[in-house]
C-alpha cells in the first residue's frame, strides 16, 4: 500500500515536473520489484471529468498477473456507461462488453501453447439477449508469415476468398505493409491512398522498459490481431514507451504530431501520461495515472 501512495503521488508531481532527460537509460532494466495493480484514465483530461465537462468520461483497470481483471468505464455523474468482464482460462480468454448493464459483445480469444492467438470467436448482441451477428476467425503460423482466415459462423466453413497472409520479418514480428523496424523497434508505418499517402514515424523516450512490463513477439504479434485498430495497438503497448507520432502527408506536404508526455519513477515504470492529437481518425486526448505494487 505504501508503495502505490508513493507512486501515485510521484505521478501527480510527474504532471508539473514530466520527464526532462528523454535519452536517460539509467534504470535498472532488469527490474522486477513493482507490479502494475490499476491506472485510471481521464477522456480527456482529469480537470474536465471533475468538472462534469459534456463527453468526459473516466476508466478504471484493474490488474492480476499482468493481465486485466476489471475494466469500467464512468459517466462524468459517476455511473457505470461500459464495463468489460474478463475471464481467464488455460489458453483463452473471453471479454464480455456491458453497455449500460446490457451485454453488447462477447469475444473468446484461444491461444496454442506457445501464447500464439489461434483463434477469436465474437458474438454481437441487440438489446442485451438477442444474437445479433457472429465472426470467427482461425489464424496459421507459417514459417515467415501468418495467414487470417474468416470463418463462416454457421458452417465453420474457410471463406477463403476472404483469407490475407501476414509476413513476419527475421525476428517474428509482423512486417505487414509500410512496416519499417530497427531491430525489434517499431520506427514507421507508410500508407498509400489514393488522393494522400502519409508516413508516421514514432519517436520513444529513451526510458527503457522493466523486465515484467515487456511482451513476447508472440505477445506482440497477438495485439496486432485483437485490436480494433491494430496501427494502434501495437505502436503504443509495445516494449517502448511512446514519446509522439510524426505524420507526414503528401502530395499536399503536412506534418501533424500526436504527443505523449510521460512521467517515471527511477526504476523505469511508467507513473503517468498525457496524449494529445488524434491519429487515424482515432482521438488520443487522455490522461493515466498508473498504480503499482
Amino acid at each position: 500500500m505504501k508503495k502505490t501512495l508513493l507512486l501515485a503521488a510521484l505521478a501527480i508531481a510527474g504532471v508539473f515536473t514530466g520527464c526532462s532527460d528523454d535519452n536517460a537509460t539509467t534504470n535498472n532494466a532488469q527490474d522486477t520489484s513493482l507490479e502494475l495493480v490499476k491506472t485510471i484514465k481521464y477522456i480527456p483530461t482529469k480537470e474536465a471529468y471533475d468538472n462534469n465537462v459534456e463527453g468526459s468520461k473516466k476508466n478504471v483497470q484493474y490488474f492480476e498477473g499482468h493481465k486485466v481483471v476489471a475494466d469500467t468505464t464512468f459517466d462524468i455523474s459517476g455511473n457505470i456507461a461500459m464495463r468489460i468482464a474478463h475471464t481467464y482460462a488455460t489458453n483463452t480468454h473471453i471479454s464480455e462488453i456491458w453497455v449500460n448493464e446490457s451485454l453488447w459483445s462477447k469475444t473468446t480469444e484461444i491461444f496454442d501453447a506457445e501464447s500464439r492467438i489461434i483463434e477469436s470467436q465474437n458474438i454481437f448482441y441487440a438489446s442485451g439477449t438477442l444474437n445479433a451477428g457472429s465472426s470467427i476467425k482461425k489464424y496459421v503460423y507459417n514459417t515467415g508469415s501468418i495467414t487470417q482466415t474468416p470463418y463462416d459462423p454457421d458452417t465453420n466453413q474457410p471463406m477463403t476468398q476472404y483469407t490475407q497472409t501476414i509476413p513476419v520479418n527475421s525476428l517474428g514480428h509482423i512486417q505487414y505493409d509500410g512496416m519499417i523496424y530497427q531491430n525489434d523497434k517499431l520506427e514507421q508505418w507508410d500508407f498509400v491512398a489514393t488522393e494522400e499517402s502519409s508516413t508516421v514515424n514514432f519517436e520513444y523516450y529513451g526510458i527503457t522498459m522493466p523486465a515484467n512490463q515487456l511482451k513476447t513477439i508472440n505477445e506482440l504479434n497477438n495485439l496486432f490481431f485483437i485490436s480494433d485498430d491494430s496501427r494502434i495497438n501495437i505502436t503504443e503497448n509495445n516494449n517502448y514507451y511512446l514519446k509522439r507520432y510524426v505524420v507526414t502527408t503528401t502530395p499536399t506536404p503536412s506534418t501533424s504530431y500526436i504527443t505523449f508526455e510521460n512521467s517515471f519513477n527511477d526504476s523505469g515504470y511508467i507513473t503517468y501520461s498525457k496524449a494529445e492529437g488524434t491519429i487515424f481518425e482515432n482521438m488520443r486526448d487522455s490522461e493515466t495515472f498508473y498504480y503499482y505494487e
